[in-house]
């Protein structure tokens, strides 16, 4: 993994592809909540292949994709080859569960070629949910609507028929 400096991380974050691919996930912030994380947040670049997160390990943030892809998979105790569940790419996040429950990753993830990813730790949410409890409303309500759309992403795939919106 490589940590961008902060001189080229901030003007990285700043770019409208950055603030596009972060606002699809949390669209109900507004643009000073949206500014403040993505400035808070520390870029990383991930190379092929390269662990991110692994399977049963606490992590405390948030990890939002700006670049490339990553693999995620369950990984068996009986050291049978992992399973891949999901291809993740630009705009999506993933740690969110973790963060949610305080619970350990459900799953391992890795780059599944070059990634960049914001991560948002935990302390930097923490602080604003203290200093505006509304902040917590949209924020919990952007999450719920991004595991929401994997759910329905993922039923058509276990039961083989379509999901229809009524």
């Amino acid at each position: 993994m490589v940590q961008i400096n902060e001189s080229v991380a901030f003007q990285r974050r700043v770019e409208p592809e950055i603030s596009l691919a972060f606002r699809r996930v949390f669209s109900m912030l507004l643009p000073e909540e949206e500014t403040f994380l993505l400035r808070s947040s520390a870029q990383h670049i991930y190379t092929d292949g390269e662990v991110i997160i692994r399977q049963d390990q606490p992590y405390s943030g948030i990890f939002v994709i700006v670049g490339g892809r990553v693999c995620v998979e369950l990984e068996h105790a009986d050291g049978r080859p992992p399973v891949k569940v999901a291809e993740l790419s630009r705009g999506d996040i993933f740690g969110e569960m973790s963060f949610i429950d305080d619970e350990p990753t459900s799953a391992s993830v890795s780059a599944c070629d070059e990634a960049e990813i914001l991560v948002i730790d935990e302390d930097v949410i923490q602080s604003l949910l203290i200093g505006d409890p509304s902040f917590g409303r949209r924020f919990y309500h952007s999450i719920a609507a991004t595991l929401a759309a994997r759910l329905r992403d993922t039923n058509p795939r276990i039961t083989g028929r379509p999901f229809h919106h009524s």
